[in-house]
């Protein structure tokens, strides 16, 4: 199906939805503007369309109005500079007969929206050429009537204008800000990570400059990676779609085992700098390392499993439970890590339990 006949299509069914009264309408003032650009030329041909189009004439207790119409066409304040009325008889001789008409602006279609562009360069090949042909259907009525005025080269200007609103290279919008056009690939596949960046570019940037300016402070480099780990367990506080999880096509626990290893990816690769950093400045430092590393894979263990053990597609933005803050709270104080890790098993079964009922198709 070509782009032509669809729209064919759709232009049949607005006429059975608005009915036969529209379709009238229109095309009367579609005459009367045919009419107006023929009365445009004074000539004899325009006698038949004047009638219709004139308005009928004044009843004689109005006639002594008429000398106020031009002022009331043409407002005092709205006057150009330098306007004086014309005589009577001289109107109709402002344009000499066989003089061209003024120049009428070509209504050239407008340009498709970036949305209908994406569309036309996925469906057609070349995606150009329907659109300036359709383009160029619509401008022949116009130039009919552009020829009913007199136009000359008015008239094969206007048929050669439309198609190239089609042909025209456009530039592609770049984006404005620095993760706008960031591909999903570049995340692993994770929503959560790359609706982050997408959504706070700013906050990605204030915390990776964070970290490298703590790796340049004596044993304070690490440290400040745990608590960029503890931070990015908020990305997996909101639930996504139901469409977004059945994306994969994977039964749970392969979901599960993707969704830690895209979260540990993610977090060591923008860690990888600062860590670097740390290692090169302060090499006495390097015994942190063994335990941030297991530090952060147990803060995105807990944040995944904790939000897959109840998540529910019907509420994107459920608050976390109690015993989830306080498993949080054991990223911070020691005594309470055990809890965590605790919680952290129960949450593995529940997880897969609560996610076998969305993706027990593809077991």
């Amino acid at each position: 199906m070509t782009l032509l006949s669809l729209h064919i299509r759709l232009a049949g069914r607005w006429l059975r939805e608005v009915g036969w009264f529209l379709p009238v309408v229109l095309a009367a003032a579609a005459l009367a503007a045919a009419g107006l650009a023929a009365v445009a030329r004074w000539n004899v041909t325009a006698a038949p369309l004047l009638p219709p189009l004139l308005p009928p004439p004044l009843p004689p207790h109005r006639r002594a109005l008429a000398p106020l119409l031009p002022s009331l066409r043409h407002p005092p304040s709205t006057r150009p500079p330098g306007h004086l009325p014309l005589p009577p008889g001289r109107a109709r001789h402002l344009r000499p007969r066989g003089a061209p008409p003024p120049a009428l602006l070509p209504l050239v279609p407008p340009p498709p929206r970036p949305r209908d562009l994406t569309l036309l360069r996925a469906t057609l090949r070349p995606p150009a050429r329907t659109p300036a042909a359709e383009y160029l259907l619509l401008a022949l009525p116009a130039a009919g009537v552009v020829a009913l005025a007199g136009g000359g080269s008015e008239t094969l200007a206007l048929p050669a204008a439309a198609p190239l609103v089609a042909l025209w290279p456009r530039r592609r919008r770049r984006a404005t800000r620095p993760f706008a056009a960031l591909r999903i690939a570049r995340t692993g596949y994770s929503p959560e990570w790359t609706a982050a960046l997408r959504r706070h570019p700013a906050a990605a940037g204030i915390a990776l400059a964070a970290t490298l300016g703590a790796a340049a402070i004596p044993w304070a480099g690490f440290p400040a990676l745990c608590l960029a780990a503890l931070l990015a367990t908020e990305l997996y506080a909101r639930n996504e779609p139901l469409a977004l999880l059945l994306l994969p096509g994977r039964p749970a626990a392969r979901l599960l085992g993707g969704k830690l290893l895209t979260a540990w990816r993610n977090l060591f690769l923008g860690s990888l700098p600062a860590a670097v950093l740390t290692l090169v400045l302060y090499p006495a430092s390097a015994w942190m390392a063994a335990v941030w590393i297991p530090y952060a894979a147990l803060a995105m263990t807990y944040a995944v499993l904790a939000k897959y053990a109840a998540y529910d597609p019907r509420t994107p933005d459920a608050a976390p439970s109690t015993a989830a803050r306080i498993g949080l709270l054991g990223l911070l104080l020691p005594p309470l890590l055990p809890v965590t890790l605790l919680l952290t098993i129960g949450y593995a079964v529940r997880a897969e339990r609560n996610l076998d009922r969305y993706l027990h198709d593809y077991d």
